[in-house]
């Protein structure tokens, strides 16, 4: 019945399913009939001029699974925000495999649940989501879904756009610094044909300007055809080297992600490992795309300075 658990306006008594209940037509306050009968009117007559209208007095509460049919997450595979409820992806088809929160979970898991789809203690490989996350911090959510599937053996090629365009800078600004000295300098060592030749031209067109002796500048324009030859030999190992980089780059990000972790918890073997001890010691540290430009210009400065001092002492 409709009006099950609420009170008679008249009366005070509480509706049960068998009882006669009749509505007033102008507030919509239910009665008893026989209460209603008794008193000839509405037991709230009195309020009418007030266009009072009558408020059930039991809180209207969402239905479990409308409740759940409202909840988002995130397509494990896809990235797509999909209802929670569902059994598969309506855009990828991939099956849903998504825990329902429930009441009594912390924010922490129901934020991991909502964003990733799965608890911040879920195995990702030999650590856990929130670790990794918690390392990685700015584009987690990006990340995430390319670590889950590098943990899953599932291919080791994604697109890492700055990896193509400067890849030093990208390795640096998320701290692999190995990879960031290694790439700027094969990068420096690539440009020598070029350099080269733009210091023979400026020699022998600048008297101002004496980046080689005279011998060296004259012998590089007499084989400038070998030299621009190199050039472009340079240009394409140069273009190889960044599209391996481009496909290959989250990888090599998702493999120092994984070093990086093992060797924090060493470090904090004696102490519980925190988020913020990740935190710190990962993410995105936009400072170092500074410290990498210096450090090409340097490599490249001191690249042209052995230059001359070679080709000096071999023309």
């Amino acid at each position: 019945m409709k009006y099950k658990g609420e009170k008679c306006s008249a009366c005070g008594n509480i509706f049960t399913d068998n009882d006669d209940v009749v509505v007033c037509p102008d507030c919509g306050s239910p009665h008893h009939r026989q209460c209603y009968a008794n008193s000839g009117r509405c037991a709230n007559h009195e309020r009418h001029g007030e266009k009072f209208r009558w408020k059930s007095e039991i809180p209207e509460k969402k239905s479990e699974k409308s409740a759940e049919s409202s909840t988002l997450v995130t397509c494990t595979e896809c990235g797509a925000s999909i209802q929670i409820n569902e059994s598969t992806c309506p855009f990828c088809g991939a099956e849903s495999k998504h825990e329902k929160p429930a009441d009594n979970m912390s924010v922490k898991d129901k934020t991991f649940l909502m964003f990733y789809g799965v608890r911040p203690d879920s195995k990702m490989g030999e650590l856990t989501v929130e670790e990794m996350m918690s390392f990685v911090k700015q584009n987690s959510f990006y990340y995430y879904h390319l670590f889950r599937r590098f943990s899953d053996s599932l291919g080791k090629i994604s697109f890492n756009f700055m990896c193509f365009v400067f890849p030093p800078m990208y390795f640096a600004t998320r701290r692999m610094w190995g990879w960031a000295a290694v790439t700027t300098l094969l990068s420096v060592l690539l440009t020598v044909p070029l350099m080269l030749v733009y210091m023979a031209d400026i020699t022998l067109t600048d008297d101002t300007m004496r980046l080689l002796s005279n011998s060296a500048a004259s012998f590089i324009a007499q084989n400038r055809e070998i030299f621009l030859t190199a050039v472009n030999i340079c240009n394409v190992v140069d273009f190889v080297m960044r599209m391996v980089l481009c496909l290959f780059g989250n990888w090599m990000y998702y493999i120092f992600t994984v070093k990086s972790i093992k060797r924090i918890r060493q470090e904090k073997s004696k102490s519980p490992l925190t988020a913020g001890d990740l935190r710190t010691q990962g993410g995105l540290l936009i400072r170092n795309a500074l410290v990498i430009v210096i450090v090409t210009f340097v490599f490249t400065a001191a690249a042209m300075f052995f230059m001359k001092e070679i080709m000096d002492i071999i023309i």
